[in-house]
C-alpha cells in the first residue's frame, strides 16, 4: 500500500526514510526493495525521534494550554472527590469536564486508599472513606499534545505520615529539578531524586518521569540507564515515587519544559502543595 503511493511519485535514485525499522520484518523490507528497485532505503528513526523530543514554539503553545486544562481538571477532581463518592463517579466527572474543554482524548488513571501509590488500577466501585486519599494521574491530549499531572488528594487533609511521604516526594523532585537543565542527562535527574528518597529510608521503585508530547509516554525516560542529554524544547513529566517496605507511599509529579537556561513549570497545581 505504501509502496503503491510512492510509485506515483518521482522516487527513482532518491533516498526513502524508514521509521521503526526494528519492527519491520525482513519479508516486508524485501517487498519494499522489490516494489521500489531504484530507491535507497535509510533508517531515519533517530532523526524523527529527535524531532519529536524538541517542541517548536507552536507546539509549546499547545502544550502550555494542555497544562492549563490539566490544572483545571484537578480542580474539578477536588470538587467531586468527597466521602461517599465512588471512583467511578470521580472518573466520569473527569471525562465530562475534559469533553467540555474540547479535549479529544486522555489517559487518566485513578486509585484510592489510606496511602495510595502506583501502580494504578482502573476506576472501580470503591467508595471513598473519611481516611482515604485519592491518587490521580491526569494526562489529557489537547490538539494532539499531552501533559501529565499526578497528585495525591487526602479527602480530609493529610495525616502526619502522609505529610512525611509528601515532604520527601517534593524534596526529591526539587533535587531532580536542580539538575534538570540543558547539558545534563536524564539519568542525572533520576539519581538525584533516588538519592533523597533512599536517604530517608524509602525506595523509588518506578521511573522518575518521562517525556511526552505527541505520545503519552515518550523518550527520554527519567531512569538511571537513560543517558539522553537534556535539550531546550523537551517536555518532560517529573514524578518521583516514594514507597515503604509495605508498599505504601505517594506518587506525585507534573510537567516541565526545558528552556535555554533551565526549566519552566507548565502546571501550577503544586504551588499550593509545597
Amino acid at each position: 500500500m505504501v509502496a503503491g503511493r510512492i510509485k506515483g511519485l518521482d522516487y527513482k535514485n532518491k533516498k526513502i526514510g524508514l521509521v521503526g525499522t526494528e519492527n519491520i520484518s525482513y519479508k516486508m523490507y524485501a517487498q519494499f526493495q522489490k516494489d521500489l528497485p531504484s530507491a535507497t532505503f535509510v533508517d531515519v528513526s533517530r532523526e524523527i525521534l529527535h524531532l519529536r523530543m524538541i517542541k517548536s514554539q507552536e507546539e509549546q503553545v499547545l502544550v502550555r494550554q494542555c497544562a492549563r486544562i490539566n490544572d483545571q481538571l484537578f480542580g474539578r477532581v477536588k470538587e467531586v472527590a468527597k466521602v461517599g463518592v465512588s471512583e467511578f463517579d470521580v472518573y466520569a466527572e473527569m471525562d465530562y469536564f475534559l469533553k467540555k474543554q474540547k479535549v479529544e482524548g486522555s489517559f487518566n488513571l485513578i486509585t484510592s486508599g489510606l496511602y495510595p501509590v502506583a501502580p494504578f488500577i482502573a476506576p472501580s466501585e470503591r467508595v471513598l472513606g473519611p481516611s482515604d486519599s485519592l491518587l490521580v494521574e491526569l494526562t489529557p491530549r489537547y490538539q494532539g499534545y499531552y501533559t501529565q499531572l499526578a497528585v495525591v488528594h487526602p479527602l480530609q487533609g493529610p495525616n502526619s505520615r502522609m505529610k512525611e511521604f509528601l515532604h520527601i516526594a517534593f524534596e526529591a523532585q526539587k533535587a531532580g529539578l536542580n539538575v534538570f537543565k540543558p547539558g545534563n542527562r536524564a539519568a542525572d535527574v533520576a539519581r538525584a531524586m533516588k538519592k533523597v528518597i533512599e536517604k530517608a529510608g524509602y525506595t523509588m521503585p518506578y521511573r522518575g518521569g518521562h517525556a511526552l508530547g505527541l505520545d503519552v509516554s515518550d523518550l527520554p525516560a527519567i531512569v538511571e540507564e537513560d543517558a539522553t542529554v537534556l535539550s531546550p524544547g523537551m517536555v518532560i513529566a517529573v514524578h518521583p515515587c516514594v514507597m515503604d517496605k509495605n508498599g505504601e507511599g505517594v506518587f506525585v509529579g507534573d510537567t516541565y519544559l526545558i528552556t535555554n537556561t533551565g526549566w519552566e513549570r507548565l502546571n501550577n497545581t503544586f504551588a499550593s502543595y509545597q
